[in-house]
């Protein structure tokens, strides 16, 4: 089954920026960039499968500018 998974590499908490009116909030401090991506499939609870094989079709980066 295709899934589309957004990651956000930050801190939690300042992910509510991003949805802020003022782009100037959206990443109010400086970090470096990502440069690994890793997943892990870890079942959830008892009866949960683990698959035995994850194919990644594609990998696209966002960046969000204010200007």
């Amino acid at each position: 089954h295709p899934y589309e998974i957004w990651i956000y590499p930050g801190e939690q908490a300042v992910l509510a920026n991003y949805f802020s009116p003022d782009a100037s909030q959206w990443r109010p401090t400086a970090r470096r960039r990502l440069q690994i991506l890793s997943l892990q499939s870890l079942p959830i609870d008892w009866i949960s499968v683990t698959p035995s094989r994850i194919t990644i079709q594609d990998v696209q980066t966002v960046k969000l500018s204010g200007k």
